[in-house]
C-alpha cells in the first residue's frame, strides 16, 4: 500500500507494494488448502452460495437495526458507533447489519428528475435483475438493479461529467527499480502492460454492467512525474490531473496515494479512491471526496478496545511466556504505534493513541505502557532495543502494534534477544495480519500472536475470485497476479456513479454511496458499508491467531511452514458484537479455516453471454 510508502519511506516500498499486489484478493492460493498445527485440513466446509443463506456458524452480526438509520434495501442501517450515519440518516443504535436481498420500489419504471441517491425507479419487466435484485454480474458488492435510463442525464453536472461521457483517471506513479526487482525475484510483478489492459477491461465490464446514465465512462491514465515517494511530486501530479484533464474522480489501482495527493484532489474538487485507513478527521477535512476500501484508524482501536474489554480485561495472559506469564497475574497491556517517518510526525498517530486511551477507559483499561516510533530503518535496532526496554520495565504481557508490517521483525527478534515472551495481539493493521508477513517475524514470538483481522478467509484458488471472473467476461489474455488489487476501486468508483443517479456531482455520489446498504458479513466476503463518519469499505472483524506448526500457501502463494488461521470457522463480528468469551485461539479455537472453498461469485456468465456487440454504456445507444 503506497499510503505505506510515503509515511514510512522507500526502503519499506520493497515488501510493501508487493503485498498489496496480491493481499486482497479473495483468491490467491494454488489449490493448496493448507494444513493446521493439528493435522487438519483448513478448508471451509460451510455451504451455501454467495447471495443466498448465510454460512453454518452465522455472520456475527447481531443486534437491531438503528431506527432512522440509512435505507435502500430491505433493512435499516446503523452506526457502528452510535452515532448519526450519512447524509441521509438519523440517530441509530445497533451494529451495522447487512442486507441480503434489495427491495425495489413500486410504481412506473421510468426515469425522473425526483430519482436519485436512495431513491430509484422500480425495474421493469423487461428489466434483468439477479435474484437478489442486484444488478447482474459476478460480484456480491453488485448494486442494487434498477431499470435501464432514458431521458435527459443533465449533460455536464460537474467537473468531468457530460452529456456522453465521464472522465476516469488511474493514477501510476513511478515504479522504485528495487520493488520491480524484488517482485520479479518472487514472482509476485505484473507486467504494466497486464495492468493496462486490467483496468481497460474492468472500465469496459462495468459500463455495460452498471448504470451510468447515458455517459461511457472514459479512462485515462497519467503517469507520475518523480520520485514516487515525494510529496512535492504527488502534488504537482494532482494539481496537472486536476486543472489539465479534469476528471471526474481518480483511482490508484495497487494502493493508495498519500495525503499529499488525495489531499490536493480533494481541494480542487475531485473524488479520490485513493487511500488506506487515515483518520476520521483527515475524511471529515477531505469530505466528500477521499475515500479507502479498509477501516478508518478509529475503527481500528474502537474494536481492538471492544475485543480488550471484553475477552481479555482482569483474565491471565495465558499465552504468554512462562518467564512473562505469572500465576493468576492479570494481563497488562502496552501498544506501540508509529507516529511518522524519519523525522517527519504525522499527527495521526498521537491522535489515534489518545482515542484508543479513550476507548479503553469505557472498558476500566489504562495502558501500562505506549510507546510511539518513526520509521527509520537506519535507527530501528536502537528504537527496538529501547521499546522492548520499556514494555518489560511497564510489566506488559500483552503487546499491540499499529505500525508497518516491517517493525515486527524488528520487535520480535529484539524481544527473543531479550528473553521477553509477551502475547502478541494482532491488530490487522497495515498487513501485520497476514502470512506472508507473519512468516518474517520471530516465531517464537509470533506463536503467542492472535488478536483480529478485517480481511476475509480467502479461495483456494483464484479462479474463483470476483476479479478474475470479471475480467475473463470481457478479456482472454493472462489476468495478471494482481487482478482482484485492481477491481476494488474501478468497482468502487462506478458503483458510486450508479447510486448517484443521472445528476452526477461529487455529492450525489457520495450520497449514494452512503444511502446503499450493507452486503457481505461472510467468512468469505467482508461486510460493506460505507458512512459519512467512516468512508471506508470495510466493517465487521474475524478473529485470528498464529498457527506455527500450520502449513500451506501465503498470499503470494508461496508453501511454507506457520500461517495465520481463521477461527471459528471465520465468523465475523462488527463493532459492538464482539462475544464475552475467552478468545478462539490456538487449542481454545473450535473451528480454526485457513482457505474457503464456498463459492464467492455468482454464475454470471451461465449462459455464455458475451458484451462484444454491446454499446459503450448499459445505457448508451
Amino acid at each position: 500500500m503506497r499510503e505505506l510508502l510515503d509515511r514510512y519511506g522507500p526502503t519499506i516500498a520493497v515488501v510493501v507494494v508487493l503485498a498489496a499486489l496480491v493481499i486482497l484478493m479473495p483468491g490467491n492460493g494454488d489449490g493448496g488448502a493448507g494444513t493446521t498445527s493439528a493435522g487438519t485440513t483448513g478448508v471451509s466446509t460451510v455451504g451455501g452460495a454467495v447471495g443466498g443463506a448465510t454460512s453454518t456458524g452465522g455472520s456475527g452480526v447481531s443486534g437491531a437495526a438503528g431506527a432512522g438509520g440509512i435505507t435502500g434495501g430491505s433493512t435499516a442501517v446503523g452506526s457502528s458507533g452510535g452515532g448519526a450515519v450519512g447524509s441521509a440518516g438519523g440517530a441509530s443504535s445497533g451494529p451495522i447489519q447487512a442486507t441480503e436481498n434489495f427491495t425495489h420500489a413500486e410504481g412506473p419504471s421510468v426515469w425522473g428528475p425526483e430519482h436519485g441517491p436512495g431513491n430509484y425507479p422500480a425495474p421493469g419487466p423487461d428489466t434483468q435483475c439477479r435474484e437478489d435484485g442486484a444488478m447482474p454480474d459476478f460480484s456480491l458488492y453488485s448494486p442494487v438493479c434498477v431499470p435501464k435510463f432514458s431521458g435527459d442525464n443533465g449533460g455536464a453536472t460537474s467537473m468531468g461529467v457530460a452529456g456522453q461521457e465521464i472522465i476516469l483517471v488511474r493514477y501510476r506513479p513511478q515504479e522504485d527499480p528495487a520493488t520491480r526487482a524484488t517482485l520479479s525475484a518472487i514472482g509476485g510483478a505484473d507486467d504494466p502492460e497486464v495492468v493496462d489492459r486490467a483496468a481497460k477491461a474492468f472500465v469496459r465490464y462495468y459500463n455495460t454492467h452498471y448504470e451510468t446514465y447515458g455517459r461511457e465512462v472514459k479512462l485515462v491514465t497519467f503517469d507520475g512525474t518523480g520520485a514516487p515517494d515525494s510529496d512535492e511530486v504527488a502534488r504537482a501530479d494532482a494539481v496537472t490531473i486536476a486543472t489539465q484533464i479534469k476528471p471526474f474522480i481518480v483511482v490508484h489501482l495497487a494502493s493508495s496515494s498519500g495525503k499529499a495527493f488525495s489531499g490536493e484532489l480533494a481541494a480542487r474538487g475531485v473524488i479520490c479512491v485513493c487511500t488506506t485507513s487515515n483518520s476520521r478527521q483527515y475524511y471529515a477535512e477531505t469530505a466528500p471526496f477521499v475515500y479507502t476500501i479498509l477501516p478508518t484508524l478509529e475503527e481500528y482501536y474502537e474494536n481492538v478496545a471492544e475485543y480488550w474489554g471484553k475477552r481479555l480485561k482482569d483474565r491471565p495472559a495465558k499465552w504468554a511466556g512462562t518467564n512473562v506469564r505469572v500465576s493468576n497475574d492479570v494481563r497488562k497491556f502496552g501498544l506501540i504505534y508509529i507516529e511518522g517517518a524519519g523525522d517527519v510526525i504525522d499527527p495521526d498517530g498521537k491522535r489515534g493513541r489518545e482515542y484508543f486511551e479513550g476507548e479503553l477507559a469505557k472498558y476500566g483499561i489504562q495502558l501500562s505502557k505506549a510507546v510511539g516510533y518513526t520509521f527509520d530503518i537506519q535507527q530501528q535496532q536502537q528504537q527496538s532495543t529501547n521499546i522492548i526496554g520499556q514494555m518489560i520495565d511497564a510489566g506488559v504481557n500483552v503487546v499491540t502494534c499499529i505500525c508497518d508490517p516491517l517493525y515486527p521483525i524488528f520487535l520480535t527478534a529484539e524481544a527473543t534477544r531479550q528473553g521477553y515472551y509477551p502475547e502478541w495481539f494482532i491488530a490487522g493493521f497495515a498487513l501485520t495480519d497476514t502470512t506472508f508477513f507473519g512468516r518474517t517475524y520471530d516465531q517464537q514470538q509470533w506463536q503467542h500472536a492472535y488478536g483480529m483481522s478485517p480481511l476475509w478467509v480467502f479461495s483456494a484458488a483464484k479462479e474463483n475470485s470476483s476479479g478474475y471472473r470479471t475480467y475473463h467476461h470481457v478479456e482472454d489474455d493472462f489476468e495478471g497476479n494482481g487482478i482482484n488489487v485492481w477491481q476494488a476501486p474501478i468497482q468502487l468508483s462506478f458503483a458510486g456513479i450508479h447510486y448517484a443517479g443521472p445528476n452526477l456531482n461529487p455529492t450525489t455520489w457520495s450520497q449514494g454511496l452512503f444511502a446503499a446498504p450493507a452486503r457481505g458479513g461472510r467468512v468469505n466476503a467482508p461486510l460493506v458499508k460505507f458512512t459519512e463518519r467512516d468512508p471506508g469499505a470495510i466493517k465487521d472483524w474475524v478473529e485470528v491467531w498464529w498457527d506455527a506448526n500450520g502449513t500451506g500457501n501465503d498470499e503470494l502463494t508461496k508453501p511454507g511452514k506457520g500461517i495465520l488461521q481463521k477461527s471459528n470457522n471465520g465468523v465475523r463480528y462488527t463493532f459492538g458484537t464482539w462475544p464475552s468469551e475467552d478468545p478462539y485461539a490456538f487449542a481454545d479455537d473450535p473451528a480454526p479455516i485457513f482457505v474457503a472453498t464456498d463459492p464467492e461469485t455468482f454464475d454470471h456468465d451461465a449462459d455464455g453471454h458475451t458484451h462484444e456487440n454491446d454499446p459503450p454504456c448499459r445505457s448508451c445507444g
